[in-house]
């Protein structure tokens, strides 16, 4: 973790906002936007926001673009999420419904767009990501842990990015009353944000003394 960052939670991804369409085709909003966050833990979506569907963002607001490399990293976990089905992420707007392939594709293509336009290279793909974790003779969560890790070295920034979305928190919700997550902190000194009251994600993290968690 990069030193002076844990203030806020360290995984989140911009998600577009959906809405269904005619016969099952999913309408799909790049300019309104969802920020979400992750258990560092378990790797999943908690609910957030003050009506638990995320953060409302405004994709062209200047922060957004600063936030990219750490956006980058939450897209990852959501494309594997979502095509693996190895981190359950349900879609805002869809509760848990599920989706088929046709609309996942177009779903993640509208989220990396989000990054896009605000001028994301996005080099590594949802397929060269899936192929590591999958071949992995690994667990599938400790492949994503290290997939991740690999990312969050290759982009530089990253301070800069957590200040904007630090700067971004302190206006939606100064307190962070509706992160859904709780910091808490390993005998080492090691800081993660987990899911809030869940003592078995809690001893999961203390007894690895931090090693279970993506920083």
């Amino acid at each position: 973790l990069i030193q002076n960052t844990h203030h806020v939670p360290t995984l989140m991804v911009l998600i577009p906002t959906v809405k269904k369409g005619l016969k099952e085709k999913l309408n799909i909003f790049q300019d309104k936007a969802r920020l979400v966050f992750f258990c560092s833990v378990t790797l999943e979506r908690v609910p957030c926001g003050e009506d638990g569907n995320g953060y409302k963002v405004d994709t062209l607001k200047p922060w957004v673009k600063k936030a990219i490399p750490v956006l980058k990293v939450g897209l990852v976990l959501l494309q594997l999420g979502l095509m693996a089905s190895g981190v359950p992420i349900p879609v805002a707007g869809l509760g848990n419904a599920a989706i088929d392939t046709a609309n996942k594709n177009h779903f993640l293509t509208c989220a990396a767009g989000i990054l896009q336009q605000q001028g994301a290279v996005l080099n590594i793909g949802a397929n060269e990501m899936r192929a590591k974790v999958m071949e992995s003779e690994r667990d599938s969560v400790a492949a994503t842990r290290e997939a991740v890790r690999d990312l969050q070295l290759s982009d530089g920034n990253t301070r800069s990015a957590y200040e904007a979305i630090s700067s971004f928190l302190r206006e939606a919700d100064p307190n962070l009353l509706y992160v859904g997550l709780d910091k808490h902190v390993s005998k080492s000194g090691k800081v993660a944000w987990l899911k809030k009251n869940d003592p078995a994600v809690l001893k999961q993290f203390m007894d690895s003394d931090g090693a279970s968690m993506i920083p």
